[in-house]
Formats: structure tokens, C-alpha cells, sequence
């Protein structure tokens, strides 16, 4: 990820990491991401620092009249600008799986904080080739801590992720985002993740999925339907359609 087309270099993403595109401009494409960064490395940038500097008045000329009140910088707070002091990983999610490597100098706009982390906003160019755009109504990329860390923003959406099956089961009252009775897969996953997800299956679903060998990988395109259960950080996803990988 670059400052411009043929730039400095900002950051190096994980492959597979969801970009949202804002421009294009020859074989470079300009990009947009979101992140959560330690407060340990991040500072404001010199510039604004050094606009503190107060400057002499200049006797006036007039009488004094009222000044139009001024319009709010850009980049004030909550969004306030911040730079990398130090190479740091942007996470999904804090203390979450990390997404990309950002470099010292970097600057990110603030647009939330929890604890000891700051949620960051920033652009940059990538070249056309090193992307491509997600199958039509289709997201590749999304983690599941992020579509737990926006629900609203991913509920209803259909995900492509990989997933390692484990087994059938059938939904309890522990499990009340599933309808009682209904079967579901259980996987490990989205991988690399170490997590689980629910995958309700339909009758033909299920006959299919009990097929398959123990633990094969699979690519699945499910649509999201909670971000977690009441009682676990597990997605729950109504399978679209599934692929066994090679060797599954």
C-alpha cells in the first residue's frame, strides 16, 4: 500500500484482506481501510504540532468587526489526524488478528478509542494487478472479528470464507439463533482463524455435508445471519453453497 501511484510505501497487507476502492488512476487503484492500532504507536503528526505557534497581530486598520466564525478543521476531533511512530500491526479487532503492517509515518485519521486502542481510517494506492473485485454481492476477506465488530455492517451480507468441517449437529435452546431442531454444521474457522462458526444447513445441505471426509477444508459462501450467539463469539451463517478444497 502506497502514499501515491509509485509512492512510498505505507503498509504491507495480508493477501485476501477486504479493500474498499475510492479511485483509479491508470494501473494503480486508490483504496480505503479500517484498523485498530495500539495508542503506544501513534502520535500527532509534526504539521499540526508545529501550527501552535502563535503569530503577531498586525495593528488594525479599522474598527474591529465581528470575525465570521470558522468553519471546523477537517481533520478535528473525533477524527483527528495521527501518525505512525513506529512500524506497528493493524489489527481486525483489539488484540485481534492482525491485517496488515503499517509503517512509521503513516497517518490515519481517529475515529474511535477503546482502552489502549485506537480504531484508524486511511488511503493509499495499491497496483491494479495486486487486486480484484469480489464476486458481484460477494465478500472476500471479512474476518470474523470483524463482522463481530460490526454486526450492523455485515449481517445479511453473503462471505466467502474457508472453513474446516467437524461435524452435523442439531440446535438446542443454548443456541437460540438457530432455530430448535435445525441441523448445522460445526467449523473450525474462518481460517486461518481459530475460532468456530455455526453453518445452518437445508436437508440436501446436510446429506452433502455428512458426506465429506473428517476435517476437510472447504470454501463456503454463506450469508450472515448473527455475528455471534447469546452465550459464545460464534457466527452463525446460512450456507449458500460449499466446495470441498483440494484434497477434501
Amino acid at each position: 500500500l502506497r502514499a501515491e501511484p509509485n509512492g512510498d510505501i505505507l503498509a504491507r497487507v495480508r493477501t485476501g484482506m477486504l479493500l474498499d476502492k475510492l479511485s483509479s488512476k491508470g494501473s494503480w487503484v486508490q483504496v480505503r481501510r479500517t484498523g485498530w492500532v495500539s495508542t503506544a504507536a501513534l502520535a500527532a503528526p509534526p504539521a499540526a504540532k508545529s501550527n501552535q505557534a502563535a503569530k503577531p497581530a498586525k495593528p488594525a486598520a479599522k474598527p474591529a468587526q465581528p470575525a465570521p466564525a470558522a468553519a471546523a478543521p477537517a481533520d478535528s476531533d473525533p477524527r483527528e489526524r495521527l501518525a505512525l511512530t513506529h512500524a506497528a500491526p493493524l489489527l481486525a479487532t483489539p488484540d485481534g488478528d492482525t491485517t496488515a503492517t503499517l509503517r512509521p509515518g503513516l497517518t490515519a485519521r481517529r475515529v474511535a478509542t477503546a482502552g489502549d486502542w485506537v480504531r484508524v481510517q486511511f488511503d493509499g494506492w495499491v497496483r491494479a494487478g495486486d487486486v480484484q473485485a469480489s464476486p458481484e454481492g460477494v465478500l472476500q476477506g471479512v474476518t470474523a472479528a470483524e463482522v463481530r465488530a460490526e454486526p450492523d455492517r455485515y449481517v445479511g451480507q453473503t462471505v466467502e470464507w474457508h472453513v474446516q468441517y467437524v461435524s452435523v449437529q442439531v440446535a438446542d435452546e443454548l443456541r437460540p439463533e438457530i432455530p430448535a431442531g435445525q441441523s448445522y454444521m460445526l467449523a473450525r474457522g474462518p481460517l486461518p482463524e481459530n475460532g468456530f462458526v455455526y453453518v445452518i444447513l437445508n436437508r440436501s445441505q446436510e446429506d452433502a455435508v455428512r458426506a465429506l471426509r473428517p476435517l476437510a477444508q472447504l470454501t463456503i459462501r454463506a450469508v450472515v445471519r448473527a455475528a455471534r450467539t447469546r452465550y459464545l463469539a460464534t457466527p452463525v451463517v446460512d450456507l449458500v453453497s460449499f466446495q470441498a478444497d483440494s484434497g477434501g
